[in-house]
């Protein structure tokens, strides 16, 4: 049965669910079909179903869930692979089309309707809570309206009848009445948004059976209430000087260490953060962005390191300076050299595109080999330091380099 509330919210009529079902405009050709009763065992449990036209059973409740928009119905979709007219229509071979999917789906709705034998539940989700936004009841609920009240609502006027009756909201999502919460933290909501409409001196202590249910909850609210107190705690960023903590906070004192401004103010905010940045050095893991292209500088330092590990892979083999009787074994090197580097720049810029990666690297290379055909060119001379630096202590610098 469901109780319709009319314009006056004291009223109510019940209808049965054969009064819905010849009410509802029959859409579909294949009419609802009764099944037997369910086994003597089964009276007293529950059973999740997914209804399709082959089920024709009967239950004593039933519970319809998510009659919104794109939830139930669902939207018809053609098979990409199998249109309907390129495909099937020219098969005659009895496929179903877009006309049969929206009938099946009526279907599901009169199967569902005409399932229960006492009592009919429907409901649908009134808040999308992953875009906070109100969701809007599909038309199966407002031709559902229509078979009990005679005409179709305004679905503004359905929406608020729902408010009323849930009485939950993005702000505060649990009903007016603990008794009618569906799970436990609806429950807990529903037993505070009491308390806070009474005086809290009459209702002192009344929630204190959640700190006892919940560790993590306990916690949090100790600590909030002792950063609430006026007397300066461990919970403001405060730590107790004893002989073991003494020597490790005397190196992070103002006066023993620069600080910046940006972790001063972070302090202020959240002392933990400021522990965790500042003292312990800690800081969020650096995830590479996908290269689209080699930009300027990383095509540089690409095209030097190659540079520097080709002069000194020909060192090490005494094979300086190169000549024209050396050329093919130092181009060999060479694509030997490039394959290696740009795998390992590959392993560290995660490229988006492959074969824009490898059409770049290809440049280079190409480059690279004309460069190294013009090195005969420069007769006895013969390099000696690769990316030798001053001052600078980073990798890939010549081991002679100068520190200062």
């Amino acid at each position: 049965m469901i109780r319709s509330r009319r314009a006056s919210r004291g009223s109510s009529a019940t209808w049965t669910t054969s009064d819905i079902c010849a009410r509802l405009p029959c859409r579909s050709s294949t009419g609802s079909h009764r099944g037997q009763r369910p086994e003597p065992g089964e009276s007293g449990s529950i059973a999740f179903l997914i209804w399709r036209p082959k089920y024709g059973r009967t239950f004593r409740v039933v519970f319809v869930p998510g009659l919104a928009e794109r939830m139930f119905p669902q939207k018809p979709h053609e098979d990409p692979m199998l249109l309907d007219e390129e495909m099937r229509e020219p098969l005659a071979a009895g496929l179903p089309l877009q006309e049969d999917r929206g009938r099946n789906e009526r279907l599901l709705l009169r199967l569902a309707v005409g399932a229960p034998t006492a009592r009919l539940w429907l409901s649908y989700p009134r808040i999308e809570v992953a875009e906070s936004r109100p969701r809007v009841p599909s038309f199966y609920a407002l031709d559902i309206m229509r078979a009990i009240i005679g005409r179709i609502p305004n679905h503004e006027d359905l929406q608020a009848a729902a408010a009323f009756e849930g009485g939950a909201g993005l702000a505060w999502p649990s009903p007016d009445d603990p008794a009618r919460a569906i799970d436990d933290l609806e429950h807990d909501l529903a037993v505070l948004r009491r308390l806070f409409q009474v005086d809290p001196a009459r209702v002192r202590g009344h929630a204190h059976y959640l700190l006892k249910l919940n560790e993590c909850l306990r916690r949090s609210v100790s600590v909030r209430w002792a950063r609430g107190r006026s007397q300066w705690t461990p919970y403001d960023g405060l730590t107790r000087v004893t002989g073991k903590t003494a020597p490790m906070l005397e190196t992070q004192r103002l006066g023993a260490r620069p600080y910046s401004l940006s972790a001063l103010q972070k302090f202020s905010s959240c002392p933990y953060q400021f522990l965790l940045s500042a003292i312990y050095r800690l800081e969020p893991a650096a995830e590479p962005e996908p290269l689209q292209k080699l930009d300027p500088l990383t095509r540089g330092a690409l095209f030097h390191e190659v540079q520097a590990e080709f002069f000194r892979c020909l060192q090490a083999g005494g094979r300086l300076p190169v000549t024209e009787a050396s050329m093919s074994d130092a181009l060999a090197t060479l694509t030997t050299i490039v394959e290696r580097v740009a795998g390992e720049y590959s392993e560290k810029l995660a490229p988006a595109i492959d074969r824009v990666w490898r059409d770049e690297i290809a440049d280079i290379g190409k480059d690279l080999r004309v460069w190294v055909r013009c090195l005969p060119a420069a007769g006895e001379w013969e390099p000696q330091y690769f990316e030798f630096s001053f001052g600078l202590s980073d990798e890939g610098r010549d081991p002679r380099s100068v520190k200062d």
